[in-house]
């Protein structure tokens, strides 16, 4: 994650979440990943808009076996820009 204005995050403020653009590929990609062995050219931080679109979402209301998750909670998948869905709680 990073802070609005591109530093580290503080708590209580605005962060985005980054993603990996390479200059050669079409749009960005989800999570911030490091430089590819073969990759032509190298990978750039890019900060995800703040807003998206909500695509899907599912209410959990049964524990996974062998944890101790509190439930309910939800999770859901959310777009951004049209290319790059990220899916979170």
């Amino acid at each position: 994650m990073v802070a609005a204005d591109g530093g580290a995050p503080v708590v209580g403020e605005s962060a985005r979440l980054l993603a990996s653009q390479c200059p050669t590929a079409d749009g960005p990609s989800f999570p911030l990943a490091s430089n590819a062995r073969r990759a032509v050219s190298p990978r750039r931080p890019a900060p995800l808009p703040s807003e998206g679109r909500l695509c899907g979402f599912t209410a959990v209301l049964h524990p996974p076996p062998g944890t101790e998750v509190p439930v309910p909670y939800g999770i859901g998948v959310v777009e951004f820009d049209g290319r790059v869905r990220v899916m979170g709680s």
